[in-house]
């Protein structure tokens, strides 16, 4: 239930079709960016010595919003890249969640059966998709304790490896999974 709440604590700026939009925005911004400095350097190239100053100046201005404008993309897709994960997160929890629930109402109703005596049992497979759940929870559990024992003791490595950037991501993974660490470095 815990890992269900955090999946779906959601960003109010995670919304993907407004995402989509500000990719398709963004995109078309730098294209029109890129063929302003490209029209702008073809002029200055054909143009008189005193007005190159100013071409030169509108073009630098052009590569400025250029630059904000791509940093801008890169976080939307990031975003974006979230949102996705999350969803697919989500969709499995879902699923994991509903196969269970339908083991736990196979196995009322064998107990049902069990204690009336009335009615027919199950094939007693809820048995087996219940301790496959339990087995794949305590699969995970040990892989996050693992995770956690790497990141603990071997941080420097960890970062001389897989360099800052990748740090990121599995510290981001720490607190979207809530994985105690109290001595990870920033």
């Amino acid at each position: 239930l815990s890992s269900m709440e955090n999946v779906l604590e959601s960003d109010d700026d995670l919304y993907e079709e407004q995402l989509l939009a500000d990719v398709l925005r963004l995109e078309e911004e730098c294209e029109r960016y890129e063929n302003a400095i490209e029209t702008i350097s073809t002029i200055g190239s054909r143009s008189v010595i005193g007005v190159n100053t100013y071409i030169f100046e509108v073009t630098g201005i052009y590569k400025q919003l250029l630059v904000i404008t791509k940093e801008e993309l890169v976080k939307v897709k990031e975003k974006l890249e979230q949102l996705y994960l999350k969803e697919n997160q989500s969709s499995d929890l879902f699923l994991t969640i509903s196969t269970l629930l339908q083991a736990i109402d196979c196995a009322i109703d064998d107990a049902e059966v069990y204690i009336t005596g009335t009615g027919t049992p199950s094939d007693g497979s809820w048995k087996d998709i219940i301790l496959e759940q339990v087995r794949i929870l305590e699969e995970r559990k040990k892989y996050d304790q693992e995770f956690e024992e790497v990141l603990l003791t071997d941080l420097e490595t960890f970062k001389e490896l897989y360099g800052e950037e990748t740090i990121h991501k599995i510290e981001e993974y720490i607190v979207d999974n809530n994985i105690d660490i109290t001595c990870v470095e920033d």
